[in-house]
């Protein structure tokens, strides 16, 4: 056990992360078989969907729903991934400020925002690190510049040991907006 200290602006975030061994012990406790569960690949989602970015934002809303998720990454030319709207941002950038989904497109809710992204193969200490350090919930995974997957809080608590899980969303909600 060792423990994963952040700098987040002006203080720490500090939370503990297993050793693998003590990961496989406490998966294994729960009835849970985890071979080197040690990479964004090992934890992400695979094959989220992708929202196209000239696709307006109602049917990102009717695509959400369908799909029972949040969130959908944005692609634009050749699937390059462009960014993240979550059902928040619909609401928030879209819906409260009176502009039509109709007529608002996936392209134009992200063109502002910068995308975090974390490469397939690394480390999941790598994955605590971005998702911490810049507030974020939901972390894109790519290999060759291809979205792969997704990483998700819910991610994490499946395959991350119990008591870690409220270290991580404990730490990754305070410093979140």
């Amino acid at each position: 056990m060792h423990l994963l200290k952040l700098q987040v602006k002006d203080a720490f975030v500090g939370f503990l992360v297993p050793s693998v061994e003590q990961h496989h012990h406490e998966a294994e406790s729960r009835g849970r078989k985890i071979s080197d569960m040690t990479t964004a690949r090992d934890v992400m989602h695979r094959g989220c969907e992708c929202l196209q970015a000239n696709e307006t934002i109602d049917v990102a809303a009717r695509r959400m729903a369908e799909l029972n998720v949040g969130a959908l990454p944005v692609c634009g030319d050749g699937g390059r991934l462009r960014g993240i709207i979550t059902d928040r941002d619909i609401v928030v950038k879209c819906v409260a400020r009176g502009k039509n989904p109709a007529a608002v497109s996936a392209g134009e809710l992200v063109e502002a925002e910068r995308v975090w992204s974390i490469d397939a193969n690394a480390d999941v200490e790598e994955v605590l690190h971005q998702m911490v350090e810049h507030k974020i919930r939901r972390l894109p995974v790519l290999e060759n510049e291809e979205l792969v997957g997704i990483i998700s809080q819910a991610d994490l608590a499946a395959k991350l040991p119990g008591d870690k899980v409220g270290e991580l969303v404990e730490a990754i909600s305070a410093t979140s907006h």
